[in-house]
């Protein structure tokens, strides 16, 4: 007796990711007007009505297609577990993660760039992009607070702004290498250049906002008396005057990054920040930032 061929296995879950792969693929490629639902389908290896009644339709699936490439790279970016590093490390880690999640999912980038054009109508509604989104905000808040607290980070960042930063440093880079190649006369995806700006990225966060090593290259340290302070940014407590454009100091609680030493009291030029904070946990008077002159 011949055996009955046995039945095929429905698989819905994995039927769903191989659609949204399918899709990320497809509209990444041709943008939503020129993916073809066709196209997916067959290359999801299932077919249109399958497709449609997962996903009801070609506007639903896209959107679908973004949340699905957001939630993959917010968690991704959760696993690194950042919370758990001191500030610097953490914001350095998560630098040179963003950076490397670009290069290794350029369909994210043009994924983001259709919705663009779409003046993001399709996730501008969505749940899951506002429940996701808010925690990949909350974490930066925590990171900036961590970094405050421990004396590496200037008080009053913006954590938006950050971000913003953060993801258009590489963004930018990578959406624009094949023009910028041409307009600045270089191969901007050589893996020497590709590594000079991860290592600038992360820099650029870093060093602008990190009290001690933002303006370590144009700030110097100021000393009273005989005493000697390293180079680097300082903090100015229980200054002889402070005004717009002249700072004198009487103690220095020096950030002793760089080797340089000077041996007599400075004025700075130009005042950055003046106000109560705390450095290391112990709340000074008047810190001061300032450029040396």
């Amino acid at each position: 007796m011949a055996r009955r061929p046995q039945k095929k296995v429905r698989d819905p879950d994995a039927t769903r990711r191989r659609i949204l792969a399918a899709a990320k693929h497809e509209f990444a490629k041709h943008g939503l007007g020129g993916a073809r639902i066709d196209a997916i389908a067959s290359r999801a290896k299932s077919n249109k009505r399958m497709l449609y009644h997962y996903f009801g339709n070609k506007e639903d699936l896209f959107t679908r297609t973004l949340e699905d490439a957001y939630g993959q790279f917010r968690a991704a970016e959760a696993a690194l577990e950042l919370e758990k590093d001191d500030a610097i490390t953490a914001m350095r880690r998560l630098m040179k993660f963003t950076f490397e999640y670009y290069l290794d999912n350029p369909e994210f980038i043009t994924l983001v760039n259709s919705e663009n054009l779409h003046k993001a109508r399709h996730i501008k509604a969505s749940p899951k992009m506002d429940a996701m989104n808010k925690a990949f905000v909350m974490r930066m808040k925590f990171l900036l607070q961590k970094g405050v607290e421990e004396g590496v980070f200037l008080p009053g960042l913006d954590a938006i702004q950050i971000l913003i930063s953060l993801a258009g440093l590489g963004f930018h880079y990578l959406n624009n290498r094949y023009t910028g190649a041409i307009v600045y006369g270089r191969d901007l995806m050589s893996p020497a250049a590709i590594k000079d700006r991860s290592d600038f990225n992360v820099q650029a966060i870093v060093e602008e906002h990190h009290p001690a090593i933002a303006r370590g290259k144009r700030v110097r340290t100021f000393a009273t008396g005989q005493r000697r302070f390293p180079t680097g940014d300082c903090f100015i407590e229980e200054c002889a005057g402070i005004s717009d454009d002249r700072i004198t100091a009487r103690r220095v609680i020096a950030a002793g990054l760089g080797r340089r030493r000077i041996k007599r009291v400075r004025p700075v030029k130009r005042v950055i920040q003046a106000s109560p904070a705390r450095i290391g946990g112990v709340e000074h008077e008047a810190v001061v930032q300032g450029w040396h002159n």
